[in-house]
């Protein structure tokens, strides 16, 4: 009998670890189902015992994932290239020293306990900071940024802790749409686009507000990224290429420091030289200016101007 978690996706047995996790690129057609990315990246969840299943239950709840359309029986292959990612919980957390490898379509690693709401939140942040970082592979970036929409246009609020990200998402008034006010998924499409989707803020969970949800799959084109600042009036202002960079490898930093913890120099390193090359790619290809916002201007005006002369 394959396994099944609440409804959700199946697997055969014979995978190695308590949780697997099935990326598939290039599906064919079907119901929606799983994390679909703009990047074509289709991932798919599955866990083995209750251990497992909370942490999947809680990703998938987090991520406001839908149940996938079809059990898959055991052996049964998936159409279009095929990744594994299998998560084994063991009984100590430990810090991953390298990222776990690829091998013949799988990845394998191990995950700490999830006893408190402390260490939830933070293997959920690991899980999908794994996800982010396959985008990330393909020119993608997680940083620590607001995600909001304007007539089909993806912006990006980018600034450090106490900037206003959350205060400025929550006064954007119809027909803006705020997708989340913390950390965004940037990730380049198969066309050479670049798209946003929102990204859960696990601290929330560590807070114990475990019905916090984003709609992880609703991406949007990125139109253009604003680095905000606290003003006494509003306006945009253009920002060197040199001092864009700089901010958002920073942005990126923030997010990517809990996953780096005991992780060996050299990969650190690696990765940081990853993400700077994705950010140099991104600030050529997507315009960036700096935002300054007062307290109780219509912020959004200027930024509806500003996108209204992009290209």
């Amino acid at each position: 009998m394959p396994l099944r978690y609440g409804g959700g996706q199946v697997l055969s047995r014979g995978y190695g670890g308590l949780v697997s996790i099935l990326t598939v690129k290039a599906w064919q057609r079907r119901q929606n189902s799983g994390l679909r990315l703009a990047d074509g990246s289709h991932w798919e969840f599955a866990a083995k015992d209750s251990r497992g299943r909370e942490i999947i239950s809680r990703l998938s709840g987090a991520m406001g994932l839908s149940a996938p359309s079809k059990r898959l029986a055991k052996g049964e292959a998936l159409p279009g290239e095929k990744k594994i990612l299998s998560l084994q919980v063991t009984r100590k957390d430990r810090h991953w020293r390298k990222l776990p490898t690829e091998r013949s379509g799988r990845i394998s690693c191990r995950v700490g306990p999830a006893g408190t709401m402390e260490s939830l939140a933070f293997q959920l942040m690991r899980v999908s900071q794994l996800i982010a970082h396959a985008s990330e592979r393909k020119g993608g970036l997680l940083v620590h940024g607001a995600l909001a929409e304007w007539k089909g246009q993806g912006v990006l609020l980018e600034g450090i802790s106490g900037a206003g990200k959350t205060t400025a998402s929550k006064r954007l008034p119809s027909p803006w749409i705020s997708h989340c006010d913390d950390v965004t998924l940037i990730v380049k499409t198969p066309q050479g686009r670049f798209w946003a989707h929102p990204w859960p803020t696990w601290s929330r969970y560590s807070r114990g507000d475990l019905d916090a949800a984003w709609e992880v799959s609703r991406g949007t084109g990125l139109s253009a990224i604003f680095l905000i600042r606290r003003a006494d009036a509003d306006r945009v202002s253009p920002v060197s290429r040199r001092q864009a960079i700089a901010e958002i490898l920073g942005a990126s930093e923030h997010v990517a420091s809990p996953m780096a913890m005991g992780m060996e120099r050299a990969v650190i390193r690696r990765l940081r030289r990853l993400r700077f090359d994705n950010i140099v790619n991104l600030v050529s290809a997507v315009p960036v200016s700096i935002l300054d916002i007062s307290m109780h201007g219509a912020f959004w005006g200027e930024i509806e101007k500003n996108l209204g002369v992009i290209p």
